[in-house]
């Protein structure tokens, strides 16, 4: 319970919830109803939820405006649409009501796409705010230029790696992407997303993707093969990746006493080149730094549309801790790595002393644990002791094993909470210290956010667009999309929940694309749905005569059946992905932990001692 306590302990969250998510159902429920009206049909309810009713009152038309005990949706009653009472939670009436008229195709088709038309509108409203005050981005997101090629790509969290798909296939930084598997790409969450639900193969099976990239002015076709990177390890949600991020030149950073912020490096310059190669990113520009080793470089800038050369110095940095990590057998064969990062008692300014005191964490796990271990470790677990060494500090575990091996019949133990867990470690377990790399820094920021302001209608066909990906990439046998990826309503409230505490006009770009995925999925020729009514309307006017009322109620049931079964089984999986999400939080905290507090930490290289240690920190 303690991974949903904060949905529901957050005021604002839940106001977000009731006034965007609840709204949305309202509105759609609304467009119904007031084209019922119209249509002069009988309403006999309008309720927010299904099943048995918890409140509501009736109007002087008699209409039950109630909310229902299944937060799942809405309806509005009209019995001369569809008797769908006993589903969707209405009472029996007591004795018999006069025949209600029959109504015509075009009342039929009129209130059935109601609902989604007002979706719709209410999505044009939203957009038309976001247009106004603008939203969230950053400019690597609206960009198609590729800024950095990895050279590998992690699949999971065990460690295993393989070559990076877009290297491997001749991406290269700069390129521009074009298309992908024949979609034309406007930016680089377009790129994304066209990966992640492309449904391309190679003829043993694999997935592929296909590139049209533009080089230096030549149109190239390349084909990538992604790899599959699990997302969520709990879910075990996995997408298609290909190892790039997009290209990003302004300086959105730069600290104090650092050699960009002393060279006159301003913010939003844009880097352009170092040494007169182009650069893309931060990525390529650190490449090129450490390729170069420590010697000055030549930054290439264009402030204010003028191109503008840099001399800067890097500076010697050590960003990341020393680590400790131990490696041993287990049960069944299996081998495992156990990583820990220190985190000192106090903040230092500089390299810190080996004997200097620290808690050490538990920050990776590579490798399968046994299910027959009495315990499994989890990410954040600190480390008490080795054998009967109790660790402190650096130093305690350097003069304890100065080796690279373990004492025989030693035993790791870990402390979990208020637990204390035991592990005992095979003969042949390695112990090894690996101290804090030092890399050229020139002591800035790059990608920063900034706001767009893309007119509604924009907007809405960005959305349509990609809601039919999604559904096209679902009913794709070949694609790596399934059901279980869907969110139902505890995942949409989630999303909601975590927009409301980052930035509230995330909340509403996601209100939009939510909008209109109401409108397109309710219009899907399925029973139950509004589509669904008006198949049955369309088949009715074919054959010239109404379908039987049991034939409809019967697949009516047998689909609200089936819906609420897939409801509950998307559910399953927004909760273990909800567990997964925040146990990765956690994971992340855990690994800020990684990186010194100090923004920076740092001191001059020189050519005569490019590679020299501070005398006072790590070996």
């Amino acid at each position: 319970m303690d991974n949903f306590s904060p949905l529901f302990s957050n005021f604002k969250g839940i106001l977000v919830l009731i006034l965007f998510f609840g709204g949305s159902i309202f509105i759609h429920e609304l467009g119904h109803y007031l084209a019922a009206k119209w249509r002069k049909l009988k309403i006999e309810r309008f309720s927010i939820g299904f099943g048995p009713r918890l409140f509501g009152w009736k109007n002087k038309d008699g209409v039950d405006f109630r909310v229902s005990l299944l937060p799942l949706g809405g309806y509005v009653a009209l019995p001369q649409l569809a008797d769908m009472g006993r589903i969707e939670g209405g009472e029996e009436e007591e004795g018999k009501e006069a025949p209600l008229r029959p109504i015509t195709y075009a009342d039929k088709v009129i209130v059935s796409v109601a609902g989604a038309v007002f979706n719709v509108i209410f999505a044009l409203f939203m957009a038309t705010l976001l247009w106004q005050i603008g939203q969230p981005s950053t400019e690597g997101q609206q960009t198609t230029t590729i800024g950095y090629v990895s050279p590998e790509l992690h699949l999971d969290d065990k460690g295993t790696v393989i070559p990076g798909p877009a290297k491997v296939g001749g991406l290269l930084p700069g390129d521009i992407v074009l298309a992908i598997d024949g979609q034309e790409v406007r930016n680089f969450m377009e790129i994304q997303h066209a990966m992640v639900t492309g449904s391309g193969r190679t003829k043993d099976g694999q997935p592929l993707c296909a590139f049209k990239v533009e080089r230096a002015g030549n149109i190239l076709d390349l084909e990538i093969q992604p790899g599959l990177v699990l997302i969520n390890k709990t879910s075990g949600d996995r997408i298609r990746q290909i190892g790039i991020s997009p290209a990003s030149h302004i300086v959105t950073k730069l600290y104090e006493g650092t050699p960009a912020k002393d060279a006159g490096l301003e913010l939003d310059d844009r880097i352009l080149s170092i040494n007169g190669s182009p650069t893309y990113s931060i990525y390529t520009l650190r490449d090129a730094m450490e390729e170069n080793g420590y010697k000055p470089i030549s930054l290439g800038i264009e402030r204010n549309g003028q191109p503008m050369e840099l001399a800067i110095h890097p500076m010697h940095a050590a960003e990341r801790k020393t680590t400790v990590a131990i490696r041993t057998q287990l049960a069944q064969g299996k081998t495992a790595t156990f990583h820990f990062l220190p985190k000192y008692t106090k903040e230092h300014t500089e390299l810190p002393l080996p004997e200097a005191p620290s808690t050490w964490i538990l920050f990776q796990i590579e490798g399968d644990l046994p299910a027959s271990l009495d315990f499994q470790p989890k990410i954040g677990d600190t480390l008490r002791q080795i054998g009967t060494t109790h660790i402190a500090s650096l130093q305690s575990i350097q003069q304890a094993f100065p080796g690279d091996s373990l004492p025989p019949d030693s035993v790791l133990s870990l402390q979990s909470g208020d637990t204390i867990l035991n592990l005992n470690l095979s003969p042949d377990t390695q112990l090894e210290v690996t101290p804090s790399p030092m890399r050229p820094i020139l002591g800035l920021g790059m990608g920063g956010e900034t706001r767009i302001h893309l007119n509604p209608i924009t907007q809405v066909q960005r959305h349509i667009r990609t809601t039919i990906q999604v559904l096209t990439s679902l009913l794709n046998t070949h694609s790596d999309i399934s059901v279980k990826q869907l969110s139902g309503p505890i995942g949409i409230g989630r999303v909601f929940h975590k927009y409301a505490n980052v930035d509230f006009r995330l909340v509403i770009v996601f209100a939009v694309l939510l909008n209109i995925n109401l409108a397109i999925l309710n219009l899907l020729p399925i029973p139950v749905l509004d589509g669904g009514h008006i198949l049955f309307a369309t088949i009715a006017k074919l054959r010239k005569s109404p379908l039987p009322i049991n034939f409809i109620v019967r697949i009516q049931t047998a689909f609200v059946l089936l819906l609420f079964s897939m409801i509950i089984y998307v559910g399953v999986y927004d909760s273990l992905r909800w567990k997964g999400d925040h146990d990765e939080e956690n994971t992340y905290k855990v690994l800020s932990e990684l990186r010194f507090k100090n923004t920076i930490l740092a001191k001059p290289a020189t050519p005569e001692n490019p590679s020299s240690p501070d005398p006072k920190g790590q070996p």
